[in-house]
């Protein structure tokens, strides 16, 4: 699209969903462990090496820089969809402008369709529940060993894809499902009692979130990625850091004693999901297309919109 963009003269928006402008594999993560610090050729090309091969990752490194060079130039407006999004890309430290809108959800999020029969699977009783790829990245082993610490705790439901470093075996009372339509997790999230989303990635906009709220659910969530942008602490959810076990099951725990403030932390939910519905989102991208085919004098950076609603 860049050079199409120099030789046409089209103006081009260009919506960062990942961490991909600065890093070679999308995700923001050195050596797919720990948070990354920034992008550096030293670092870089090995941690790339790592999940790519070393040839392949020489390529993807080098061409994933030089892409980003020329976007930064080229690009008309950058829209991310979360603050840390636009972070660790380097726009907010950069000049190329940029706005900060979230991901959506169908206006009709919250409408079931037909119960699908996996969902005689679910616990008759209240239970927890997690949505997404049973993997080390999603701090499934941090959700487990958190898990197992809980008193009084209802089953813990975990619906999605394994990964290479799934755990093999689970404490009791933990029921694991695989990949489901996605309607089926619509109804296992208004049947849940609440969800938890323990991340050690930097997820950039987490609609499982999304999701869960529009279902009329709380979360608890990790502090890292995005997901400060969705979930307002104390009043929508919980944030615990990253990795951390002993937070993340004190978060739970206090659900399971507490559903007064379960409840209300729903209700607030369940109002503040409006804004991140197709309805109010689409607008807001709308607008961004029309100011960029405006006229303009010259480029000037555009700062990021504070908050996602």
């Amino acid at each position: 699209f860049l050079p199409l963009k120099a030789l046409s003269g089209a103006r081009l928006v260009v919506t960062l969903h990942d961490y991909g402008l600065v890093c070679a594999k999308k995700n923001f993560m050195h050596l797919g462990a720990d948070l990354c610090s920034g992008p550096a050729l030293a670092k870089c090309l090995p941690c790339a090496a790592k999940h790519y091969g070393a040839v392949k990752a020489a390529a993807t490194t080098l061409g994933n820089w030089a892409s980003s060079f020329a976007a930064r130039r080229e690009v008309d407006r950058f829209i991310a969809v979360s603050h840390a999004v636009a972070y660790h890309n380097g726009l907010t430290q950069g000049r190329a402008p940029y706005e900060v809108i979230p991901n959506f959800v169908p206006d009709d999020v919250g409408a079931l369709g037909p119960e699908d029969p996996c969902l005689r699977e679910l616990p008759e009783d209240e239970f927890i529940l997690f949505v997404g790829d049973m993997a080390r990245l999603k701090g499934i082993d941090v959700l487990l060993q958190a898990y197992t610490g809980l008193k009084r705790a209802p089953p813990l439901v975990l619906i999605g894809r394994r990964a290479a470093d799934t755990p093999t075996e689970f404490p009791p009372n933990v029921r694991v499902f695989g990949t489901w339509p996605h309607s089926a997790i619509m109804h296992a999230w208004q049947r849940s009692l609440f969800g938890v989303l323990p991340s050690v990635g930097p997820e950039a906009c987490a609609t499982v979130i999304m999701e869960a709220m529009a279902s009329g659910k709380a979360v608890v969530a990790t502090d890292v990625g995005g997901m400060p942008d969705i979930v307002d602490h104390g009043q929508t959810g919980l944030l615990v850091p990253s990795g951390d076990s002993h937070a993340l099951g004190h978060a739970m725990q206090t659900f399971l004693d507490d559903r007064a403030l379960l409840a209300r932390l729903e209700a607030t939910g369940l109002a503040r999901i409006e804004r991140l519905k197709a309805g109010a989102v689409v607008t807001r991208i709308e607008q961004v297309y029309r100011d960029v085919l405006r006229p303009a004098p010259g480029r000037s950076a555009v700062p990021a919109q504070q908050g996602s609603g």
